[in-house]
């Protein structure tokens, strides 16, 4: 594994970056995952949205998570070469739905943090935070009676900033960002009138949306272009002290 995932005009993935035992089947989705990382951090400072100091943090969030992918396929190859069958037994982690970047400089989290993850594994507690993959959910329903779901509002080019249980006009959630670079939706609650809806937002029909990210209070989940949370946080001041890390 390299020490770092970029220098300069230079940056590496996937077997550039790692080599290990295919033992575990974690080779793809890792190369996958840094790619996706990497790609909108870059197409950012391209396109002068953020500052080549964004690139940074590709390599402060993907170097713990390889490290612990090479620490399990290791033990999967050790444990194979004693035992056959036994190296057949896979983990929860190793289904990769635990990955995450809690810690990272560019991730913000107002709630409690008192959980402790590794890299590779998130959620123990039952509450996604910020780091953690977001959570999809079924059942979204919109102001003309469609359905949806959490990753239908997503954009891999783009912010989607979730905001529940208030407007997005609410002057507590109220931003001012370009659409093509952060799109807001408001979440309502399961049991919110379809009359009452604006345009741009939808109900937690089947209560997923709630369920997934435990949402106990009114607050915005900010989620990146590579679908990781980058943010949970209150008000409008956190969404802006959010993308302070990201924007120039």
């Amino acid at each position: 594994m390299v020490n770092k995932f970029g220098e300069g005009r230079v940056v590496v993935a996937g077997d550039a970056a790692h080599v290990h035992s295919p033992s575990g089947g974690q080779g793809l989705n890792t190369g996958v995952q840094d790619a996706f990382n990497l790609a909108w951090k870059l197409s950012h400072v391209i396109k002068h949205l953020s500052a080549p100091s964004l690139l940074d943090s590709y390599t402060a969030e993907r170097l713990p998570v390889v490290a612990s992918m090479l620490a399990e396929t290791t033990a999967v190859l050790d444990t194979t070469y004693k035992d056959a069958i036994k190296g057949y037994d896979r983990g929860w982690e190793l289904r990769q739905f635990g990955v995450n970047y809690r810690g990272s400089d560019i991730v913000l989290d107002d709630g409690d943090k008192s959980e402790v993850a590794d890299p590779y594994r998130s959620g123990d507690d039952g509450r996604a935070r910020g780091g953690d993959r977001a959570p999809d959910a079924p059942g979204l329903l919109t102001k003309d009676g469609t359905r949806t779901s959490v990753y239908a509002l997503l954009n891999p080019t783009r912010h989607t900033v979730l905001v529940f249980g208030a407007s997005a006009n609410d002057e507590a959630f109220r931003v001012n960002y370009p659409e093509e670079v952060v799109s807001v939706v408001s979440v309502y609650p399961r049991d919110t009138l379809n009359g009452v809806l604006e345009v741009g937002c939808v109900i937690d029909a089947d209560g997923h949306a709630y369920e997934g990210c435990a949402i106990l209070q009114v607050e915005a989940v900010i989620v990146r272009p590579d679908g990781v949370i980058g943010a949970r946080v209150r008000d409008a001041h956190g969404i802006r002290k959010y993308f302070r890390k990201i924007l120039l």
